[in-house]
């Protein structure tokens, strides 16, 4: 009897599992550093916009939608490298239709615009256009994808960084100021070249030519330190002091990374710096604070029973 129960109570914990499919085929973990620029946008300037609980909830819907589609359609394009990375599997390896993906797809790109107009930000919807023609089409599937070249790369990087503080902008209500953007665009562009490094085998079967492989790790490893070093020192200019904390703690680790030749320290370094940024930001933002804290857990729990795996994870390799 003992076994029967447990092995039912398996079954039924296998099939919750796999219905959280369709939440990580959008790959979560990956939309907390967006929204991070994001919210760093809305606190860059001071403002005076008092948006109520609701709006937050529609504009949160909307954006979260639109990162989700975005992500969607990467994996969808870079089946054949996830595959040599051994990686993404639920797209990569179909373990979620692609009737399916093809219906999530649909589903956000309705939700998407209709959160932003109950929201009261139709107007910004031109601005998450832009966000979506560079980051979803531009960068995956014209036939000057931006991701097949590391020009393109660091292009995405540059534009996708500074869009997202403009989104955030957008929602205070203010006038965005560029020199002070400056420093936010570099720290996003270096994350987008290192996240790069570990992806080499599958950009290459692929046919893309990032950084990386274009220039080799060293080089994209010490070119990301000192995007993080430059990015330390504007934000100091404008006391951006939780960039400068940032910079300084996951920088360290990307600048020896550099030194020794470990890409692993750099990789290392890189998520620090982003969960550093992400935690400073956060104060300003209790409910962003607290689905860090909460999603970090079932992330892992996740991806522990789906598929044996730790992540996400700030472990050395």
């Amino acid at each position: 009897m003992t076994s029967s129960s447990e092995s039912k109570n398996k079954s039924y914990l296998h099939r919750l599992v796999r219905k959280l499919d369709y939440l990580f085929i959008l790959r979560p973990t990956l939309m907390f550093p967006l929204w991070t620029m994001v919210l760093a946008g809305y606190q860059l300037t001071p403002n005076e916009a008092e948006l109520t609980a609701s709006q937050w909830a529609l504009l949160a819907l909307s954006s979260t939608s639109l990162f989700g589609l975005v992500y969607l359609l990467n994996q969808m394009q870079d089946r054949v490298g996830d595959r040599v990375n051994k990686k993404l599997v639920l797209v990569a390896h179909d373990l979620v239709s692609r009737r399916a993906q093809w219906i999530v797809a649909a589903l956000l790109a309705v939700i998407s615009p209709i959160a932003l107009i109950l929201a009261g930000f139709g107007h910004v919807g031109l601005l998450q256009t832009a966000v979506f023609a560079i980051a979803g089409v531009l960068y995956n599937f014209t036939p000057l994808a931006l991701e097949r070249t590391p020009v393109g790369g660091i292009l995405a990087g540059v534009l996708g960084g500074w869009l997202l503080l403009r989104l955030g902008e957008a929602f205070a209500r203010v006038t965005p100021s560029l020199l002070m953007e400056i420093p936010y665009v570099l720290a996003f562009t270096a994350g987008c070249i290192l996240t790069s490094v570990p992806d080499v085998k599958g950009d290459l079967a692929s046919g893309k030519k990032t950084v990386v492989i274009a220039y080799g790790e060293r080089f994209t490893i010490g070119a990301g330190a000192l995007l993080i070093a430059a990015a330390g020192i504007g934000a100091a200019v404008f006391n951006e002091w939780i960039l400068v904390a940032a910079a300084l703690g996951g920088g360290a680790f990307v600048a020896w990374g550099w030194l020794i030749g470990s890409a692993n320290h750099a990789i290392f370094g890189n998520k620090l710096s982003i969960f550093i940024l992400a935690l400073g930001v956060a104060i300003q933002f209790p409910v962003f604070l607290i689905a860090i804290l909460i999603y970090y857990p079932f992330a892992r729990w996740y991806h522990r029973v789906r598929f044996s795996l730790d992540y996400p994870s700030f472990l050395i390799g």
